[in-house]
């Protein structure tokens, strides 16, 4: 039976630009997290902590559709060191923050006509900007490639992959390019988070203030990524590859806006049928990445959700969030974070949850607090939390 590698990618995050850089940071437990007031925001705006992406291009407080397609080239460019383009991509899927209102929110906040906004979403927003992109850069899109655009919430990166991966199972497709870009650390952004309770608004600790799991965690960090992933059928291993795409899960608890279901059963949903699709056991999970975002209540919830699913055995899991050193990229995060996993299985070693000194006493499993891990492992699970109860779990595997 056909199975679905990542056979390139790339990669630009708050912790390093390109696979060397990032997987260095990753392992060496780098924290991209800093004060932004006086760069991205103003100083007496409420939050002070951001993890922004670093490129050359960035000017302002405010992002704009310039800024983004530059960062998107910046990240095509990045893939063609990776990538044969003798080989045809076809069906691009992406997921961009909502950009389009984001944009038009930036020229009235400048103090541009706000008539001026209109002329830059319908030129900048239609995903085909992406593969005007690509076709400038070299890549072959065979005649029929689409671009197809998805936004989930926080679940969105996960679900992108999930489904190029049904796509190519199912024989629909050869070669997917999974795309994701959030570069949204501005006020216009935040406010909404902020005015729910979510972001983490201390002034004194920036640099520490994501910390999933911990008992002094106060909310989550706004966080940037664009990360590219290709992933395409085959029959056989290649020692190129960087992983491989064992299984597939979505649910939703139908419950609460901002709060999944008490009892977690959409969690647990997820994750017990994305192992079933992966024709994975309980005992043959090594690893979890955690969607751990440094909230009071997604931590605790998906703690439970974890004991529930693997009972005792919960406890051995080796389990962390990358959200420690990246902040949450929201929509962009599932990418991100599967290649950060895909890249722990090949490396040999579980990255950490930095900032993690005073343990929640309800959050008890083993989040492999501060310091990263040395760890052979070739099966792991990836999970990802959106707003309106959404759930979305990937199962990893090690390319050998």
């Amino acid at each position: 039976m056909s199975r679905v590698f990542v056979s390139a990618a790339s990669v630009l995050s708050p912790i390093g630009n390109g696979l060397k850089d990032f997987t260095d940071a990753l392992r060496g437990g780098a924290s991209g997290v800093r004060d932004i007031r006086g760069e991205l925001v103003d100083f007496n705006f409420p939050v002070a902590a951001g993890a922004p992406i670093h490129f050359p291009t960035r000017s302002s407080y405010y992002t704009t559709s310039q800024e983004v397609a530059a960062l998107a080239e910046q990240l095509f460019q990045q893939l063609l060191l990776s990538f044969d383009l003798d080989l045809p991509i076809d069906l691009i899927l992406c997921g961009c923050a909502d950009i389009g209102s984001n944009w038009q929110d930036s020229l009235v906040a400048s103090g541009e006509k706000p008539e001026l906004a209109f002329d830059v979403i319908s030129e900048e927003t239609s995903n085909e900007f992406l593969a005007k992109l690509l076709k400038q850069q070299g890549f072959h899109l065979t005649p029929q490639c689409q671009t197809i655009g998805l936004n989930n919430t926080c679940t969105t990166g996960n679900a992108l992959i999930g489904h190029a991966f049904r796509r190519l199972k199912s024989g629909k497709n050869k070669r997917i390019l999974v795309v994701s870009i959030e570069q949204l650390i501005k006020p216009p952004v935040l406010l909404p988070y902020l005015l729910l309770g979510a972001l983490n608004t201390d002034v004194e600790d920036v640099e520490r203030s994501s910390c999933p799991f911990s008992l002094n965690r106060s909310g989550f960090v706004k966080g940037e990524s664009a990360t590219a992933l290709v992933l395409e059928v085959s029959d056989q291993q290649c020692e190129s590859y960087i992983g491989e795409i064992l299984g597939f899960a979505q649910s939703s608890d139908g419950w609460h806006f901002l709060e999944g279901h008490p009892r977690h059963t959409g969690a647990i949903s997820s994750m017990i049928t994305a192992m079933k699709d992966a024709q994975l056991a309980l005992d043959q999970v090594e690893y979890i990445n955690a969607h751990g975002t440094s909230t009071q209540l997604n931590d605790l919830s998906e703690t439970d959700a974890v004991k529930a699913t693997f009972g005792r055995r919960a406890y051995e899991i080796p389990m962390s969030s990358i959200k420690s050193q990246v902040g949450h990229s929201n929509i962009a995060c599932g990418v991100l974070e599967a290649l950060a996993t895909l890249i722990m299985m090949k490396e040999s070693f579980v990255s950490p949850t930095l900032n993690l000194n005073v343990v929640d006493p309800k959050c008890d499993l083993d989040y492999v607090s501060n310091v990263s891990r040395i760890k052979e492992f070739r099966r792991s699970l990836s999970n990802s939390f959106g707003f309106g109860g959404q759930n979305a779990t990937l199962i990893l595997g090690r390319s050998e």
